[in-house]
């Protein structure tokens, strides 16, 4: 009996969604430029000619899964409130992203932004119409204002930066690489770690 339209719909729409998670896994193991579309295909067990029913290049796979990790990325930090101090702002953050490495799709996303940062021209460039988001230039600007509000410690804003930024990179590398599947650390050792913050009354 013939698939009905609706049914090769589903398939269609089934295999796309497969092939973006084994190019994400495969992009977020390797490298952008160690992957080929052999790879990908053999991840979700098709011929390499069905890659082309849904994507031109790999370039354009590796954008389409940019914009979607863009637009996620971009929910998240909007939904995150400034109506308070600016360490209450980042504790928030940080628990957000223990609570987006905590599943395995999610770390490799996060770990391929991240990696970005420091590789860009590893990478193809992001479309125009692309958020820009940056965990970065958030924490950096919420660790001034955490300064200016008397509850970050005097000192280098890079310096700062660098260190929450290294440990959530290294969380994500972990979720990635990790086998042994050991617990997240929870968002005050993190806080306390870097800020020598004492506990929220």
């Amino acid at each position: 009996m013939p698939r009905t339209k609706e049914q090769c719909q589903k398939i269609k729409d089934r295999r796309k969604v497969a092939i973006k998670a084994a190019g994400l896994r495969l992009f977020a193991i390797n490298g952008y430029k160690a992957v080929t579309i052999d790879d990908i295909m053999d991840e979700v067990n098709c011929a390499h000619s069905l890659f082309y029913h849904y994507y031109p290049t790999k370039e354009e796979l590796f954008r389409d899964i940019m914009h979607e990790i863009e637009n996620e990325m971009s929910k998240v930090f909007n939904g995150i409130s400034f109506d308070k101090k600016a360490i209450l702002v980042l504790e928030e953050l940080l628990e957000t992203f223990l609570k987006l490495l905590s599943t395995k799709q999610n770390v490799y996303a996060i770990y391929l932004l991240l990696i970005l940062h420091y590789r860009q021209e590893a990478f193809p460039q992001a479309r125009e119409t692309d958020h820009k988001i940056s965990f970065w230039d958030f924490a950096s600007k919420m660790i001034k204002r955490g300064q200016e509000e008397g509850d970050v410690p005097e000192g280098n804003i890079e310096e700062y930066t660098t260190a929450l930024f290294s440990i959530v990179l290294g969380l994500a590398y972990k979720g990635v690489f990790d086998k042994n599947k050991s617990p997240l650390p929870n968002k005050k050792i993190i806080m306390n770690l870097i800020f020598k913050r004492k506990e929220t009354e």
